[in-house]
């Protein structure tokens, strides 16, 4: 499922991109940190509070604006059928973001979920992190290898035209940053991701002022300094006052059947303490 996801997001990314401006496409992409916590909330039954669904909506926009103040205008000035391609395009964006969020959250969901019993009552073997990224990557291949062959730039006489050094260094580079992005979801969460995400594109952008000559603009120092106040305030280094610490949409105010083996927090407690009331009201009566 992930894999299959990932592959949509990609596609959708590209075509959007070429019938979207820049900032347009930058803007409405950036809708998948709330994908996330969305999904988070409906598959892992998470709990966010107001100050954190503020938190993660500033991300989102901060991040985007960062993005436009650098992004160059990719699509063509003619108005000829402008509307048209502006709606394919939004609904590429919007399901690359959605794709995007969903795939994440999944992926969490199964390297993280309690396993079945087997027969001897005890939990199944929890299959390790490398394990769960060679299922992604092995099926991510078998879905993007037909569409590879079919698509015209395919050479099949020299299938590996192109790929000189640099490539191969950034296919490397890409590797290493998702073997860390794993490790980020198994330990942290996918929230968490999308602000580490989100911090490196501003020191990316930051890096690119003395070595590529990049002019920061405005837009991009607002945008910079919302992503920070984002994360500090969703790390809880800023704190609102307790009206935004109530907890909204929550797991039980979302009509979605969630199957019980895919929950992983548990309850508050409460069961527990009434078994334990029950008991000491036992040995009372039992004194009497």
């Amino acid at each position: 499922v992930p894999a299959g996801l990932y592959f949509i997001m990609n596609t959708c990314c590209q075509l959007a991109n070429s019938y979207l401006p820049a900032a347009v496409y930058q803007v409405t992409y950036q809708g998948k940190s709330l994908v996330v916590a969305l999904m988070s909330v409906i598959l892992l039954g998470r709990r966010l509070q107001v100050f954190r669904w503020m938190a993660i909506a500033g991300l989102a926009i901060g991040v985007a604006m960062v993005n436009v103040s650098k992004a160059p205008d990719n699509v063509s000035k003619s108005t000829d059928g402008a509307d048209s391609k502006m709606i394919i395009g939004l609904g590429y964006s919007f399901t690359a973001a959605i794709c995007s969020g969903s795939a994440g959250v999944y992926f969490e969901m199964m390297i993280k979920k309690q396993q079945p019993k087997n027969a001897s009552g005890q939990p199944a073997k929890q299959p390790s992190l490398w394990l769960r990224n060679i299922q992604l990557a092995f099926f991510s291949i078998l879905i993007a290898i037909p569409a590879c062959i079919a698509s015209s730039a395919f050479d099949a006489s020299d299938p590996l035209r192109g790929f000189d050094m640099k490539v191969w260094a950034l296919g490397l580079n890409n590797t290493i940053g998702g073997l860390i992005v794993a490790l980020v979801v198994k330990h942290a969460d996918n929230i968490m991701k999308c602000f580490s995400n989100a911090t490196s594109t501003v020191m990316a952008t930051v890096i690119c002022i003395p070595l590529f000559g990049f002019e920061p603009t405005p837009l991009f120092v607002l945008g910079a300094f919302i992503v920070l106040a984002s994360v500090l305030l969703y790390g809880e280094a800023i704190r609102l006052g307790p009206a935004f610490d109530a907890i909204v949409c929550a797991k039980e105010d979302i009509a979605v059947a969630i199957p019980k083996e895919i929950q992983l927090e548990s309850g508050d407690g409460n069961e527990e303490n009434v078994d334990i009331q029950m008991g000491e009201m036992s040995n009372k009566e039992s004194v009497d």
